[in-house]
């Protein structure tokens, strides 16, 4: 059996539509996506310690090149390899390791408006007990440290210029695609075309598959959620269980409510100083 290296790697920030993305791409005949897309393994996994808002992350990453491989096992030798690990958009020495592995991989970058990323992460923190805070304009002013999970980098994870100019700098920017989310949604056959031709790939009809929508749940809800997820993780391992309970949330519980114009506006202020325009100069 070939070892096979990533060809290529999706970098985003959390709530930027990867999920979506990865499936869009798994439907293309010439891609292999693997199932669990998260490896984590460069620049997390290949380390022996990690700062402590990562330990979580850092428990779940592959930690081998062998068992990092092995994620590909099932690739045909006429298809490229896929990489989605959440991780590669913000750590720092992601993109040099990804480099040292595939010197020739190419990259694709996938930046959303950073105030409704920022929001979803939030709504999606909540829905799961991660964020104590109820306020999202409070919460996007709280002061983000090494200790902090990434999720709740509200500002931090909306600086695609940092991500973009890191992996300019160790892979060249012509090797680099930066694409919108809202483009992906509003003109998906032309930004589609545009990113196979980045991966050399024939042209095929595709379309982005909503995933991951953040549920919004009421206070008791949550709280009550942070108490029990310790326990309920022991149950919620196999593919069909979580599938199960995310129709059940769905069920239950309504969409986060939309951003009013004016706690929108003052979220791009407090967000102004630390990102750079989510329409960014070279996406498609």
């Amino acid at each position: 059996m070939r070892r096979r290296l990533p060809d290529f790697c999706v970098i985003g920030a959390m709530k930027c539509g990867t999920t979506s993305f990865a499936e869009a791409l798994r439907a293309h005949p010439g891609i292999f996506v693997p199932y669990e897309k998260s490896a984590n393994y460069f620049g997390l996994g290949d380390r022996d310690c990690c700062e402590p808002g990562l330990t979580a992350l850092h428990g779940r990453a592959v930690k081998s090149w062998p068992d990092y491989q092995d994620h590909y096992r099932l690739a045909k030798d006429s298809q490229i390899c896929g990489d989605f690990s959440e991780t590669a958009y913000f750590l720092p020495d992601a993109a040099s390791a990804i480099a040292r592995r595939n010197p020739n991989a190419k990259i694709i970058l996938i930046a959303r408006d950073p105030v409704t990323r920022a929001y979803s992460a939030f709504n999606h923190a909540r829905a799961h007990g991660l964020e104590p805070m109820s306020d999202f304009l409070h919460a996007l002013r709280r002061p983000e440290h090494d200790g902090l999970q990434p999720l709740l980098r509200y500002r931090a994870l909306g600086n695609y210029e940092k991500a973009l100019r890191r992996f300019h700098v160790v892979f060249g920017a012509t090797s680099v695609l930066s694409v919108c989310l809202e483009d992906l949604i509003a003109r998906p056959d032309p930004i589609f075309r545009t990113v196979l031709e980045h991966l050399g790939q024939s042209a095929y009809e595709m379309r982005l598959p909503l995933r991951n929508q953040s549920l919004a749940l009421p206070p008791l809800v949550t709280n009550g959620l942070a108490r029990i997820r310790p326990q309920l993780a022991r149950y919620s391992t196999t593919r069909s269980t979580r599938r199960a309970v995310k129709s059940l949330q769905r069920l239950l519980f309504s969409p986060p409510p939309a951003l009013s114009a004016s706690d929108y506006h003052e979220a791009q202020e407090i967000l102004g100083l630390e990102v750079a325009d989510p329409c960014l100069s070279n996406a498609v």
